[in-house]
C-alpha cells in the first residue's frame, strides 16, 4: 500500500515534469527562427505503480499511480525526409551550377544582338559583295578592311571571355572544394563533441541539428551519403559518377581531404567539373571555345585560298602577272607573324606566299588581318587571275559566296552560316533545358523541405498551446500539493486529540 506522503511525491514529480516540458516549449519558441533547428518535445511516461509484482509484495487488488517522469527530449526528425532532401538538393546544386555556367557563356556570345558576331559577320560578308560591285573604289576596299577588322576583334574578345570565364570558373571550383572540406571538418567536431555525450545517456539534440544543416548545405556541393557510426556519431560519404564512393568523414577521426580531380556524381562542383572538363573529356566552356575557333579557322582557311588566287589592285595597277604578284593571305596567325617579323619589314612577298597554309589561324584569339593588307587596302584581291582587269570582282564575289558554300571541316558539310547558328541555338537549347531541370528540381526539393518542416519546423501556434496546457498542469500540480499539504496537517495535527 501506499505512502501517506506518497501525494507530495507524485506532485513534485508532476512539477518536475510539466517545468521540463514547459522550458521545451520555450526552447522550441526562442529557435522558431533558427536555421536548421528540429522542435523538440519532453517525452513523459507514469513512474512504476504500487504495488510491484513480486513474492513479498502485498496482493491487493489493483496498483496506485505513483505520478510521471520525463524519460527524454526528443527532437522530431525525419530520417527519410532528410535523405530526400539531400538528394534533391543534390540535384538541385548540379542544375543551378550548370544553368549560371552556360548562362555566361551566353552573355560572353551576346546573341541574339546588334553588337555580336553574328551581325558583324553578316556586315563582312556584304562588304565583300559590295566590293564586287565596285572593286577598283577606295572606300569600298576599306570598308571591308573595317568590317574584317571588327571580326578579328569580336573573335578575339570572345576567345579572351571565355578563357577568362574558364579561369574564373576553375577559382570558383578551389572555393567549393575549400568550402567542402571546411564543412567536413566541422561535421567531424560536432562527431567529436556527441561522441563525448551520448555515452553518458545524454540527447545533444541542438548538436545534431547543427550537424544536419551541415550535411544539407555539403549536399548542395557534392553528392552525399550519411551512414550512423557508434556513439551518435555518423560517416559521411561522396559518391561519385561510376558507383564509387570517397570517405570524407569517418567519425571522429582526421577527415578525407576531398579534391576536383574526384568524379562527383552531383552538386555544385559536379555542374563546375563539367564545364572546365577533364583529361578524357571536354569541358562545356572548352566546347564552345572550339566551336568558335573552328569557325574562325574554317573561314580563314577558305578566304585565305581564294584571296591567294586572286589579283590585287597593286598588280593590275603595276601591270603586274599572278605568277610574279603578292598572292597574300587575308588572315594570318598572330604567333606566326611575330615569330616572323623579318619578312613583313621590309615585306618578303615570296616567303610570304611560299608559307602557305602555315601562316592559316590556328585559333579565334590569334587570327589577325595580314598587316601588309591592313597598311594598304589595295593589296585585297578583288580581282581573277584569270582576267587581271580593273573592274573585275570576280575573287571577291567568290570570297562572298563562301558564307554559304559547304565546308568538309564541319560536320553533315554545314556552311558557316548554318554552323555558326546551330552553335548558338545549341547553347540557347542547353540553357533553357538546365534552366528548365533547375526549376523542376528546385521545386522537388521545395515540396520534400515542407513535408520535412511539417514534422520538424516549429509552430509558435502549437507552441503557444502546448504552453497553456504545461502551464495548467504544472499549477494543478502546485495546487494538489497543496491539498495534500491541507490533509497531512490534518492527520499530523489533528489526530489524536479527541474532544479538545
Amino acid at each position: 500500500m501506499g505512502s501517506t506522503f506518497g501525494g507530495l511525491e507524485i506532485g513534485k514529480r508532476a512539477l518536475f515534469a510539466q517545468r521540463s516540458a514547459m522550458t521545451t516549449t520555450g526552447h522550441n519558441i526562442a529557435n522558431a527562427n533558427t536555421e536548421g533547428y528540429s522542435r523538440q518535445v519532453a517525452v513523459m511516461k507514469a513512474t512504476t505503480a504500487l504495488p510491484y509484482p513480486a513474492t513479498q509484495n502485498d496482493r491487493q487488488p489493483g496498483q496506485v499511480g505513483t505520478g510521471v517522469e520525463v524519460t527524454s527530449i526528443t527532437r522530431l526528425r525525419e530520417k527519410y525526409l532528410d535523405g530526400q532532401y539531400r538528394t534533391n538538393n543534390s540535384e538541385y546544386g548540379f542544375w543551378e551550377g550548370k544553368a549560371n555556367v552556360l548562362g555566361m557563356i551566353e552573355d560572353v556570345m551576346n546573341e541574339p544582338s546588334d553588337n555580336g558576331l553574328q551581325v558583324t559577320l553578316d556586315r563582312f560578308w556584304q562588304s565583300w559583295q559590295d566590293l564586287t560591285k565596285e572593286p577598283d573604289v577606295l572606300s569600298a576596299r576599306e570598308v571591308v578592311l573595317q568590317r574584317a577588322l571588327a571580326v578579328t576583334n569580336t573573335m578575339q574578345q570572345m576567345s579572351e571571355s571565355l578563357q577568362s570565364l574558364q579561369a574564373d570558373v576553375g577559382e570558383i571550383m578551389n572555393i567549393k572544394v575549400k568550402d567542402v572540406n571546411s564543412i567536413a571538418s566541422q561535421i567531424r567536431d560536432l562527431n567529436d563533441q556527441i561522441s563525448m555525450l551520448v555515452p553518458h545517456g545524454y540527447s545533444p539534440n541542438d548538436l545534431y541539428d547543427q550537424r544536419d544543416l551541415l550535411v544539407d548545405q555539403l549536399s548542395k556541393l557534392v553528392s552525399v551519403k550519411e551512414t550512423p557510426s557508434p556513439n551518435g556519431m555518423v560517416n559521411i560519404s561522396i559518391e561519385g559518377t561510376g558507383g564509387e564512393s570517397f570517405l570524407l568523414v569517418n567519425g571522429r577521426q582526421e577527415i578525407g581531404t576531398f579534391d576536383e580531380s574526384f568524379p562527383v556524381k552531383k552538386g555544385e562542383i559536379a555542374a563546375l567539373r563539367a564545364a572546365l572538363g577533364t583529361e578524357n573529356e571536354q569541358g562545356d566552356i572548352d566546347r564552345y571555345l572550339g566551336q568558335i575557333d573552328q569557325y574562325a579557322t574554317e573561314m580563314a582557311k577558305e578566304i585565305n585560298a581564294l584571296h591567294r588566287q586572286g589579283v590585287n589592285l597593286e598588280d593590275l595597277k603595276g601591270n603586274v602577272s599572278y605568277e610574279n604578284g603578292h598572292r597574300l593571305p587575308f588572315f594570318i596567325d598572330r604567333d606566326w607573324y611575330e615569330a616572323n617579323l623579318d619578312l613583313f619589314n621590309p615585306p618578303d612577298y615570296a616567303a610570304i606566299s611560299a608559307a602557305g597554309a602555315e601562316m592559316d589561324p590556328k585559333r579565334a584569339g590569334d587570327m589577325i588581318i595580314n598587316p601588309l593588307i591592313l597598311r594598304d587596302s589595295n593589296k585585297i584581291a578583288a580581282a581573277s587571275k584569270d582576267s587581271q582587269a580593273f573592274g573585275d570582282g570576280s575573287t571577291a564575289t567568290a570570297i562572298s559566296k563562301i558564307k554559304f558554300k559547304p565546308l568538309q571541316g564541319f560536320e553533315d558539310k554545314a556552311t558557316l552560316d548554318q554552323f555558326y547558328r546551330y552553335t548558338i541555338a545549341k547553347l540557347g537549347m542547353e540553357s533553357q533545358e538546365a534552366q528548365r531541370f533547375m526549376e523542376n528540381s528546385n521545386m522537388a526539393r521545395n515540396t520534400v523541405e515542407a513535408r520535412r518542416q511539417s514534422v520538424s519546423g516549429v509552430s509558435l501556434d502549437e507552441e503557444m498551446a502546448n504552453m497553456v496546457k504545461y502551464q495548467h498542469a504544472y499549477n494543478a500540480a502546485a495546487r494538489s500539493i497543496s491539498a495534500m499539504d491541507e490533509m497531512l496537517d490534518k492527520l499530523i495535527n489533528g489526530t489524536g486529540r479527541v474532544g479538545l
